[in-house]
């Protein structure tokens, strides 16, 4: 039988070293603070744009091996997985929220996947190209109509091939 998980309170000497301005972190931030980390992302922008960049051309590498052989499949499936999941994230972080739809459409798309027919690759192929256009054209913000359609069109898509 599982013991029940029991909850044990922290220090109030570590409480107090987390928030204290003379022994720990301060938790507010300043004006100057905010600024700082906001130049830091711009600076870090390029560095983004080039890790999608790399998640997407492995993806792509894969991709036909993985058209040609559904044994290979299982680990296209996972590397997405992952790749999307990354994508995302930095997405989100460096302000190209349609990159992070379109690589959450893709996760969640993939997630549940433990193999995929060939009309599953194809959603998935659109799904990568789609990245790479938003990649290459840096699209910042949520796009236009055209890219509101697509992500609708991918919600589809994905609804109707799971």
């Amino acid at each position: 039988m599982a013991r029940k998980a029991r909850l044990i309170a922290p220090s109030l000497g570590l409480k107090r070293r987390a928030v204290s301005v003379h022994k720990g972190l301060d938790l507010s931030l300043t004006k100057r603070d905010v600024r700082r980390i906001e130049t830091v992302i711009e600076k870090s922008k390029d560095r983004c744009a080039n890790e999608v960049s790399d998640q997407l051309a492995s993806m792509r590498v894969q991709f036909p091996d993985a058209m040609a052989s559904r044994t290979k499949r299982p680990g296209f499936l996972r590397a997405v997985r992952a790749g999307s999941l990354d994508i995302k994230g930095l997405g989100g972080m460096f302000g190209f929220p349609l990159l992070t739809a379109f690589a959450k459409s893709l996760n969640d798309y993939v997630t549940s996947l433990k193999d995929a027919e060939d009309v599953q690759m194809a959603v998935i192929a659109t799904h990568i190209d789609a990245l790479y256009v938003v990649l290459v054209q840096r699209i910042a913000g949520l796009g236009g109509k055209v890219e509101g359609d697509v992500l609708d069109a991918f919600r589809t898509a994905t609804l109707k091939f799971r």
